[in-house]
């Protein structure tokens, strides 16, 4: 791995770790930021399940409904005797129901009040006390009015016929309720009758919250009137706490004072139905409630537990009341129900919003609670460990993705993740009830990515000023833009590929200084050739890997990749042969000398990347491949040739280009005899008849030649210069046959010939 990729890595790990830090600051600072975003996709799931649930209508809490109906039969609600309530209690006991619980408010006697007594007095005691008077049987209590007008109107009312009724029924709960305050300590006897012992660390949370009251408190409660309250079963509180929006996804299931706390109504009421002593439940906040054996309650740490929305309005079944109190109804169907008495008559109604419903009522959600209990099938938050695993998680899966992917390939991946992870916590929300983070986690991948955005724009377009730098003049404009477009062309730390690289070199260069006089006039026309070589390697695509004096390297298929790279090389050496003509016909015209160029192209496995110091780095291919295509432009003298090929080149264009084969050679550094060819056009239509015949009779001459037939070889080499006077190669081989008539080469002779110089 490079240094760069590297360093690339450390920063992605810190950005995602940071992020997710920044993110944990945000919602502990600003906790409503997230948390109210959140609590918008956690409503969103609960639309999702409950518009597609099959799930039965719910019968073991039934709802006695106070309805429209009830209210046209038995008249306005204020006016109703509380014996219907007596008649409506003792009516469900009979048929064996477990629990009645009143979602009512009895928290004023139904008698009239002493100041109405008084004003009956005022009005009409004068005129009892008279008409008594008047009655000798009645003359004698006649002083006793006011008395008896008090004894009879201050019990007038069903109080005490609601409160027998339910004390003889054994299974009535009345609610009482709350205002939140500050954390005080209370000496209210109803209050301790109902209170459960906390664990000791409960216990200093609570008296830790008496001063900061982030906890459920009591500030005010109001309890049920006394007859009732001496008669109940139990009783609780029955507030609905909503979210700060207003809706209600959780309930705390205690009310706490001191070191003390109260059950909600409903949890009481389960707690019974299962057969729960007060003295078995203990309190663990942001674990769970245990309940003896029979349940264990997730809560958060404000002892909230997350309600269970079964269905939709009406999910559970609806009784008119009238129709309990006219006996409508079997009283054997409450057998082991738990009731709710409460009311859904417009003007009556106790609606709330619920996370699928802006208009859901009261005694329903009350339902919803106690079915959550009774089932078991609590909705479970992540716990917060879990979900830092998870969003860390998150943060470096979006390191990787955002620098690995172009900024769109990346932005629609992330897309993709993103998506997937919503669809697979909604799943888990609509199958397992299990609560996934959305907001945070979405929050991560955004923040992540943008800074990852920020930091690639920043490094990148320092990466493409470097990039422009090194190679504007060594490549074509396209290929530049190709790599600055996709930098990971160029590995820092090396890579190897196949390329094709030639070398070139002016003949005679070096004596060119003494022809032009001049030091000027020799770099002017070093620049002036070199720039028009240069264009046309350019115009193939190739890249200048280096100048030496009058001498070019380049090479094909790197940094870009180019399959043909040997094909595309070939056709560049052959046209820059055809501008150096073009070039010398201009020269000419001048007095310039006359320039001739020598190509030696080699193909092969090479190691490329950028070479230099910390200061300054070029881009380069290096290794034996690289260092036979240099042998081969010094090969050329030895021929007097001006383009030689490898063999490994020839392979790669066999049968496309006219050639022919020159020599077995074995250059300077190398163990391994190479078999190298010279290019003579890439058509038949760039060699000449004459050529084509003086290469004929050649290659017949080289085999000849490598059976040791000197004498037949020359007599062929020297037909082959009759047609072509200029020659070299059959001129060298002449040679050679001579010496070896003189000096013959050892009967194991290979036919390999080896190179002395470079």
């Amino acid at each position: 791995m490079s240094e760069a990729n590297r360093s690339k890595k450390s920063v992605g790990a810190l950005v995602g770790i940071g992020v997710v830090a920044v993110v944990l600051a945000i919602s502990y600072l600003v906790p409503g930021l997230f948390q109210g975003m959140e609590n918008k996709s956690y409503d969103l799931r609960y639309r999702l399940r409950v518009g597609q649930t099959n799930e039965q209508d719910i019968e073991d809490v039934v709802i006695v409904d106070i309805d429209d109906a009830s209210l046209a039969q038995l008249g306005r609600f204020q006016n109703w005797p509380r014996l219907y309530h007596a008649k409506v209690a003792d009516y469900l006991a009979q048929g064996g129901a477990a629990a009645v619980a009143f979602d009512i408010f009895f928290v004023e006697s139904d008698s009239l009040k002493p100041d109405m007594v008084q004003l009956y007095q005022d009005a009409k005691g004068e005129q009892i006390r008279a008409k008594l008077s008047l009655s000798k049987p009645f003359k004698p209590v006649a002083e006793k009015t006011p008395e008896l007008i008090g004894a009879v109107l201050e019990n007038w009312g069903y109080d005490q016929d609601f409160g027998a009724a339910t004390a003889q029924s054994g299974i009535v709960y009345f609610p009482f309720y709350f205002t939140t305050g500050k954390l005080k300590d209370s000496s209210d006897m109803t209050a301790r009758r109902w209170a459960y012992k906390l664990s000791p660390e409960a216990a200093e949370k609570y008296q830790w919250i008496k001063s900061q009251g982030d906890l459920y408190a009591i500030g005010q409660m109001t309890a049920p009137i006394p007859v009732l309250l001496e008669s109940a079963r139990g009783t609780g509180y029955y507030n609905i706490e909503p979210d700060d929006d207003g809706v209600a996804r959780s309930i705390p299931l205690f009310l706490a004072i001191s070191d003390r706390c109260y059950p909600s109504m409903d949890f009481q009421i389960v707690l019974d139905k299962l057969g729960v002593k007060k003295e078995e439940v203990t309190v663990e906040l942001g674990r769970y409630i245990k309940a003896g054996d029979k349940l264990k309650i997730p809560i958060d740490q404000d002892g909230r537990m997350l309600i269970t929305y079964f269905g939709q309005y009406k999910k559970f079944r609806y009784i008119s009341y009238s129709d309990v109190l006219t006996e409508q109804v079997p009283a054997e169907y409450f057998k082991d129900k738990i009731v709710i008495v409460g009311a859904t008559a417009a003007g009556l109604m106790d609606l709330r919003v619920v996370p699928f419903s802006n208009v859901f009522p009261g005694p329903e959600i009350h339902a919803n609670i106690m079915e959550t209990l009774l089932t078991g099938r609590f909705v479970r938050a992540v716990p917060w460990h879990i979900q830092l695993v998870v969003l860390v998680l998150i943060g470096l899966l979006t390191v990787v993705v955002s620098l690995r992917f172009k900024p769109l390939a990346a932005g629609l991946t992330l897309f993709g993740l993103v998506m997937a992870y919503f669809i697979t916590a909604t799943v888990m929300f609509d199958k397992s009830l299990i609560w996934v983070e959305m907001v945070r986690p979405l929050a991560v991948v955004l923040f992540t990515n943008m800074v990852i955005l920020g930091y690639r724009y920043l490094t990148e377009e320092k990466q493409k000023l470097w990039i422009k730098n090194m190679f504007q003049g060594y490549m074509s404009k396209d290929l530049v833009d190709k790599i600055m477009a996709n930098p990971e062309m160029l590995l820092m730390g090396g890579d190897k590929k196949e390329v094709t690289v030639f070398f070139s070199d002016i003949k005679g260069f070096s004596s060119f200084s003494e022809k032009l006089g001049t030091p000027e006039r020799l770099i002017a026309l070093i620049n002036e050739y070199l720039g028009a070589m240069s264009d046309v390697v350019l115009e193939f695509g190739g890249y200048i890997s280096k100048y030496e004096g009058d001498a070019i390297m380049a090479f094909w298929g790197a940094p870009t990749d180019d399959p043909k790279h040997a094909e595309t090389c070939i056709k560049c050496v052959w046209a820059m042969n055809q501008r150096l003509q073009i070039l010398n016909a201009d020269l000419a015209k001048r007095n310039m000398p006359n320039l001739f160029t020598r190509f030696g192209l080699n193909t092969g496995m090479v190691t490329v990347g950028n070479v230099g110091s910390e200061k300054k780095k070029s881009y380069t291919a290096m290794g034996d491949s690289i260092n036979l295509g240099s042998r081969l432009e010094g090969a050329n003298k030895e021929y007097n040739t001006a383009i030689m090929m490898s063999e490994f080149t020839y392979a790669k264009v066999k049968g496309l280009y006219p050639v022919r084969e020159l020599d077995l050679l074995r250059v300077v550094g190398k163990e391994q005899p190479v078999r190298v060819y010279e290019l003579l056009g890439l058509s038949a239509a760039d060699v000449s008849n004459k050529k084509m015949k003086a290469v004929e009779i050649y290659l017949k001459g080289l085999e000849l030649y490598r059976t040791k037939q000197w004498d037949a070889a020359i007599a062929l080499f020297r037909q082959t210069l009759e047609v072509d006077p200029e020659d070299g190669p059959s001129q060298v081989y002449i040679g050679r046959c001579e010496d070896f008539k003189v000096l013959p080469p050892p009967e194991n002779w290979d036919g390999v010939f080896v190179m002395k110089t470079k």
